[in-house]
């Protein structure tokens, strides 16, 4: 998927406060600056307050149009997109997504591009088209490099690792997850190396090293804890849930699991939680209570089919069809 400038998916990028310059508005009296608005955004997106963050970018986006600052209108538009991806809703996200993108092109602001096109491909990632996603995070890459901003060179890497992961070439995927990680810490880039860590744990799992798993997921929740990264501490609590399973440790894994579960909900992220929801039912399915495993199974479905995941919703039907 080329966004051209005729056109009308734990991801990695953990996105840095923007920068730019001190803007007042033309009203009367005192008003705060542009730039604040933008800021106070941002420190709501870092905590996980999606719904805020949501709230106070829509403000900055209109009085950036009304001062007619296109810079800020573009990072203001990619910031929104990565909200609205975070809770779960993709088509507005990928619509604003894509505006920031165009908007850029058409203002030569190639400078913003590499964060803009790397939040589209996460955005597609998170719907299920594979190849789309995984061209964009090649354009971020090439986009970064054009213009020197090695964070959008190593950082998309992770996310290209999700997509082989998918794919089903591990091997290829784990070269793409050291080459994030290695960027991540030669930058001092804590959340994306707690990320990195996040991956090489899931691959892991994938591929039935458990042991491994563990280590690399113990490291990632420092980092993420370090870091402050509550939306990646939530992923790898999912994580550490689906290792002690393994493991043959249920008591462990239901207690991991509940936490991953309230930080879902507490951050709005209604993907994640219906993730969780099918985790916890599986493990009370193991456990032999498969009324309350169809009762969860039910829960995650309704959200999966609200947020347009045709695969998740299939699967649950599937698993509710096999209990019966």
């Amino acid at each position: 998927l080329a966004i051209s400038a005729a056109a009308s998916s734990c991801s990695s990028v953990r996105d840095p406060p923007d920068q730019g310059n001190d803007q007042v508005s033309a009203a009367a009296g005192t008003v705060t600056p542009l730039d604040s608005i933008v800021a106070a955004g941002q420190q709501l997106y870092s905590d996980s307050e999606y719904e805020a963050a949501r709230r106070v970018w829509r403000e900055a986006l209109d009085r950036a149009r009304v001062e007619r600052n296109v810079e800020i209108e573009a990072r203001v538009l990619t910031s929104l997109a990565l909200t609205f991806r975070q809770l779960g809703e993709y088509r507005d996200a990928e619509q604003l997504g894509t505006d920031a993108v165009l908007l850029e092109r058409r203002h030569s602001l190639v400078q913003l591009l590499p964060r803009s096109l790397n939040a589209v491909g996460l955005i597609v990632w998170d719907q299920g088209r594979l190849d789309d996603a995984a061209e964009l995070f090649r354009q971020t890459v090439a986009a970064a490099r054009e213009v020197g901003e090695q964070r959008y060179v190593y950082a998309p890497a992770n996310n290209l690792g999700n997509v082989y992961t998918q794919f089903g070439e591990f091997s290829a995927a784990r070269e793409y997850f050291l080459t994030a990680l290695t960027g991540a810490r030669e930058h001092g880039d804590t959340s994306s190396e707690g990320r990195a860590l996040a991956n090489l744990g899931m691959l892991e799992l994938r591929t039935g090293d458990v042991h491994a798993a563990l280590g690399w997921l113990e490291r990632a929740r420092a980092a993420a804890l370090a870091a402050g990264d509550d939306t990646n501490e939530e992923n790898v609590l999912a994580h550490l849930a689906d290792a002690h399973t393994a493991l043959g440790e249920p008591s462990r894994a239901f207690a991991v699991l509940d936490s991953a579960l309230r930080q879902a909900r507490a951050q709005g992220r209604r993907q994640a939680e219906t993730a969780n929801l099918e985790l916890q039912a599986s493990l009370y399915r193991q456990a032999g209570d498969l009324r309350r495993a169809l009762d969860i199974y039910r829960q995650a479905r309704v959200t999966s089919n609200e947020l347009g995941r045709a695969e998740e919703t299939g699967r649950d039907l599937r698993t509710e069809a096999e209990i019966h």
